[in-house]
């Protein structure tokens, strides 16, 4: 194949002027963002349709529409808050980082909820089709969509787990505190709110509980010693008493025995669900802060994913093929930020 035609083929796919551009009509920001990338990947086009002889039309159009479906996914997670002008990236800067995506404080995010600007929104099995039709392209390897595929793979592991357990198991509601059914969307996920709101309906349970069992049957005692009903009722509802408190001592004597029994039954392992899904949080974005360097270790990477698995973590099934695959090219270290190909741009002379 003419490598010159080769080359105004792909320059053309990068300034947006070539026709195999399938991104003509979405919006500015995300067409900006896709000039960056295939500047990116124009090289390794090129590269392929010189060294196997595919025609570079279908090289172009496999790469943009990887990119096209990988941006389109990942758009909604940065929109509300850029136009919000919440973001580094909105603030006027005349080269601001690329926004489409970065890297996440996830245990920031646990602790204040969705109000956090790092907290976001992806759909899992969308971000994972991404993922699979930018492997079946075995040509178009390149370390930064290794990484951002990844990591937005796992953000969004962490992240959503974090919150469904928090919506889930840190406020339960009960039949003496219904209040506290909609704990989780009062405080939007924020951990201390949470808590005090927890505190709050403990304590009203035990007042109630201490009302409805306690205090209530003296009272009824009292009205009754003091009432002039008629002797057969007085007497069945001092049987009634006496039943009922022979029933609450032995239910306050088998709370030990119960208590023992089940921490036997359940010894070696984390009893208080909180705690077990604080653990198995902790240990997620322990992984994936491990892929917030310049120069990461892909082995311990895939390590750290092992022990979390081993945990009760459910990473998203594409991350293991991309660690592989990342393995495969060197195993001592991952530099997904370094200067992988020259990028091509518009006015290089060929």
């Amino acid at each position: 194949m003419d490598e010159a035609r080769v080359q105004l083929a792909c320059i053309a796919w990068v300034d947006g002027s070539s026709p195999l551009c399938a991104s003509a009509a979405i919006e500015p920001a995300v067409e900006l963002e896709m000039k960056r990338w295939r500047a990116e990947l124009a090289p390794l086009c090129q590269s392929h349709a010189l060294a196997s002889g595919t025609n570079i039309g279908d090289c172009i159009v496999e790469a943009d529409n990887v990119l096209l479906q990988l941006l389109g996914c990942l758009y909604e997670s940065w929109r509300p808050w850029h136009m919000e002008g919440r973001w580094p990236e909105a603030s006027g800067d005349a080269k601001p980082p690329r926004w489409l995506w970065r890297h996440r404080n996830v245990a920031l995010v646990f602790l204040s909820g969705v109000d956090q600007t790092d907290y976001f929104q992806i759909d899992k099995d969308s971000l994972a089709a991404c993922a699979d039709r930018y492997l079946a392209v075995r040509w178009l390897r390149h370390p930064r969509l290794d990484w951002l595929l990844v990591d937005a793979m796992m953000a969004q592991e962490v992240v959503s787990f974090g919150e469904q357990m928090k919506s889930q198991i840190w406020v339960n509601a009960s039949l003496y505190d219904l209040s506290a059914s909609d704990a989780y969307e009062r405080t939007k996920g924020n951990l201390s709110a949470l808590e005090a709101i927890r505190t709050k309906s403990r304590a009203k349970v035990i007042l109630l509980k201490l009302w409805w069992f306690t205090v209530a049957p003296i009272l009824l005692v009292i009205v009754l010693i003091y009432s002039n009903v008629s002797g057969a009722v007085v007497t069945g509802l001092w049987w009634a008493l006496a039943i009922y408190g022979i029933g609450y001592l032995l239910n306050l004597a088998s709370m030990p025995l119960l208590y023992g029994y089940r921490r036997w039954l359940s010894r070696g392992k984390v009893r208080n669900p909180r705690v077990f899904v604080a653990r198995l949080h902790k240990a997620m974005s322990a992984s994936y802060e491990m892929l917030d360097t310049q120069a990461i270790s892909p082995k311990a990477v895939q390590e750290s994913l092992a022990e979390s698995t081993a945990l009760g973590a459910a990473w998203p099934n594409p991350i293991r093929p991309l660690m592989d695959r990342v393995l495969d090219f060197d195993r001592s270290v991952w530099t997904p930020h370094a200067p992988f190909t020259k990028p091509m741009t518009v006015d290089e002379e060929w």
